[in-house]
């Protein structure tokens, strides 16, 4: 579509109407009445045509003077980037259901894998402490029964007396001080590896905590992302939609009302012409 007329046109565009009516509608005149059909003026066919001229520019296309479906090219391209849009909504709602159940598996399985840790975990701590209780009783009760006779040998080498008893008297006494010195440091020992065993629970009950927060996140980032995703789809669909139906209303409507016009124009030039040939 281009401009196009047969003769007495202008190099400028027409001004609109000094006192435009823009609130009423066209109507076609009655002569027993010596009413006059409305005047469109040549601002009227300026503005339709401009108007249509400005959507085939926008669609990237050149208005042609021959090409008589521009507007239908137009509005058949919206139709088919609105069918691209629903086919793109499909896919990234699969897309985002696919993710959403990949996820919650991870979250499944690795919340079985957590327990299956847990069990072992606690399966081991078990075992070691009983090993450890079992190996606990025994050296007690041997380092009870070497105290008992170093003992026994020092309050014997007493009575004997002698250079030699005392000797011997002296190194039980050095083996008895170094168990008991001992004794001392198994108990430290045992407080730090305490310590040591509280410290790493805490540790991993953080770590257990982390993850099942990270899976938290990871689910909900996926569920937003996928609401966020169908949502900007949806409403890049809704306008690309509505705008082709407001296009296409306008376009017939104004194509309508020009044939009306053009019409209403012709009807009144040729009574003009009959009332003249009777006068």
């Amino acid at each position: 579509m281009k401009r196009l007329y047969y003769s007495d046109a202008s190099d400028t565009p027409p001004s609109p109407p000094k006192n435009p009516i823009t609130t009423q509608y066209p109507q076609d005149g009655n002569r027993a009445k010596k009413q006059m059909p409305t005047v469109i003026g040549a601002y009227w066919y300026h503005m339709i045509t401009e108007e249509f001229m400005a959507v085939i520019e926008q669609a990237g296309l050149e208005p042609s003077l021959t090409n008589l479906h521009q507007l239908a090219d137009v509005f058949a391209d919206f139709k088919t980037r609105a069918a691209g849009a629903e086919a793109y909504k499909t896919a990234a709602e699969a897309a985002a259901t696919r993710a959403e159940t990949a996820a919650n598996g991870v979250v499944t399985e690795t919340a079985s894998k957590i327990k299956e840790i847990d069990a072992e975990g606690d399966k081991q701590v078990k075992a070691v402490q009983d090993a450890g209780s079992t190996v606990s009783s025994d050296i007690e009760a041997g380092k009870t029964a070497l105290q008992t006779k170093l003992t026994e040998l020092i309050a014997k080498l007493d009575t004997e007396g002698g250079t030699e008893a005392a000797y011997v008297k002296q190194q039980a006494q050095d083996i008895l001080d170094q168990i008991t010195t001992s004794e001392s440091n198994a108990k430290t020992y045992a407080e730090n590896a305490a310590a040591s065993a509280s410290s790493a629970a805490t540790t991993v009950s953080d770590g257990k905590q982390a993850i099942t927060d990270l899976q938290a996140a990871a689910t909900a980032a996926v569920q937003a992302q996928q609401t966020t995703s169908v949502k900007a789809v949806s409403d890049a669909q809704s306008t690309a939609q509505t705008a082709v139906a407001s296009a296409q209303s306008a376009a017939v409507s104004a194509v309508k009302a020009q044939e009306t016009a053009s019409l209403h124009t012709i009807e009144t030039e040729m009574e003009t012409i009959d009332l003249g040939g009777l006068s």
